[in-house]
Parts: C-alpha cells; structure tokens; sequence
C-alpha cells in the first residue's frame, strides 16, 4: 500500500502471514465464492484451511482430541449443507467460527448425557456378565449395600 502524506511517500508492505487468520478468512471466501458458483472442489480447500483453525477452537472446550475431530467433521458437512445460504462469502470463517463453538457446546452435552453410571462393584470377566448367578448375586449384593447405607443415613 502505498500512502501521499504530502512530505513523503510510505509504502507500507502488503504482510499476510503463513497461518494467519486474515489469510485463512481470505482463502476460505474465495473457496466459499467458487463452490457457491459451481466449483465442488473448493470445498477441500475450505477444509484444508480450516481444519486445523477448528480443531484448536474445539479443544479449547476441553474436548478430546477424537471428539474435536468429529466436531470439526460436523462443522464442515454443515457448511456444505448451508454454504448456499451465505451472502458474504468473506464472512465464511467468522460462520465457521460460530458453528464449531455450537457443535463444542453441543458435544460437552452430550458427553454429560452419556457419561457411564460407576457402578458399585466391577465384575472380573465379561463372562460374568453373562452368567445369570453372577447377575441374581450382584443385585443381591447392591441391595444389601443400600440397606446397609440407609441405616447408616
């Protein structure tokens, strides 16, 4: 760019860093631009961009690094079942953005919902779980223990 400040000339260089987001925010609308106008493979090029731009978001909600993949994956097949609905294509990573975040939350929920009751006691084998004196012996037990627990209570 180059600025007439009346004494002298300054021309100040044109610096996008490698990595940085104005680049990654440029590379991803001109992606969004050509996908929009036709051009199926500039969705690789979205997702070359930004894979690692929202794996970082996502694990920045503490999320494994298995269970930030999988949000990544589902921020991008979003864009690809929204990228229509996007007026401005330079405002693709800021909705990028906002969509990872939403998927983290939603992950986090899920995460809590699903989350393993610890059970009371652990059974040695997997083969104990299939044998029903194991089973009739493992209620018996836990109930005990309950009983046991209110009296104490």
């Amino acid at each position: 760019m180059t600025v007439n400040t009346g004494q002298s000339i300054i021309t100040e260089p044109e610096t996008e860093k490698v990595g940085s987001v104005g680049t990654i925010s440029t590379e991803v609308a001109d992606a969004v631009r050509r996908y929009q106008l036709g051009k199926a493979d500039a969705m690789a090029d979205v997702a070359r961009s930004t894979r690692s731009w929202l794996f970082h978001i996502c694990r920045g909600y503490r999320l494994s690094p298995a269970t930030a993949e999988d949000v990544v994956q589902n921020t991008l097949v979003s864009l690809i079942e929204h990228v229509h609905d996007i007026r401005e294509p330079r405002c693709a990573l800021a909705w990028l953005t906002v969509v990872a975040r939403r998927e983290a939350l939603r992950a986090i929920k899920a995460e809590q919902r699903s989350e393993p009751v610890k059970d009371l006691m652990t059974l040695d084998s997997a083969a104990e779980l299939s044998d029903p004196g194991h089973i009739v012996e493992d209620r018996f037990l836990r109930s005990a223990v309950h009983r046991n627990l209110a009296k104490l209570g």
